[in-house]
């Protein structure tokens, strides 16, 4: 598991509103273990009937909250392979083709993240607001939050289907939501 209950941390995460919504986040990438476990190499990088790889799916929704994490609302550079994926990964649509490497670095990432978002109050999560970009207006942390969720659980019911029409059901997804509730 990659982002693990700590036990007062993770306590403390339910109890406020703004942190319930950083613990459905904590949650949700429970949600991305549980249909994401188990793949091999092959499997995981094969394009299946037409569509994204398994890892270029894992590569687009680690990209997504590290370009609106850590770059937009944090000021951070890109994490360095996830950097060169997504530069890869434009000029390649649906493939990648380091699943060991982007499993490493979606583990650096979420420990990252994880420690910034425990580490608010509610006062501070509510109050946090990415800058604009050319193309997003400034926006609260809170809604890119909500993003977030949407946004992987989409691709995890894609993934989810894959799957099952693999023969490799996850009866554990969706996980129960500990923190969010």
């Amino acid at each position: 598991m990659l982002w693990p209950r700590r036990g007062a941390a993770a306590q403390r995460m339910g109890d406020a509103v703004a942190n319930k919504l950083a613990g459905a986040i904590a949650d949700m990438w429970r949600d991305v273990d549980s249909c994401f476990a188990d793949l091999s190499d092959a499997d995981a990088t094969t394009q299946h009937n037409g569509g994204s790889s398994f890892a270029w799916t894992l590569l687009h929704i680690i990209g997504w909250a590290d370009g609106n994490y850590n770059v937009r609302t944090r000021g951070k550079e890109r994490h360095p392979f996830l950097l060169d994926q997504f530069n890869r990964f434009r000029e390649t649509p649906g493939v990648a083709d380091d699943w060991p490497g982007i499993q490493r670095a979606v583990a650096e990432l979420r420990a990252d993240v994880q420690g910034w978002l425990e580490g608010m109050s509610e006062d501070e999560l509510a109050a946090a607001i990415a800058p604009a970009t050319r193309t997003q207006p400034e926006t609260p942390l809170t809604t890119i939050l909500w993003r977030d969720l949407a946004h992987t659980h989409y691709h995890l019911g894609e993934v989810a289907t894959k799957r099952d029409q693999m023969g490799q059901r996850r009866n554990d997804y969706p996980t129960a939501w500990e923190h969010a509730i």
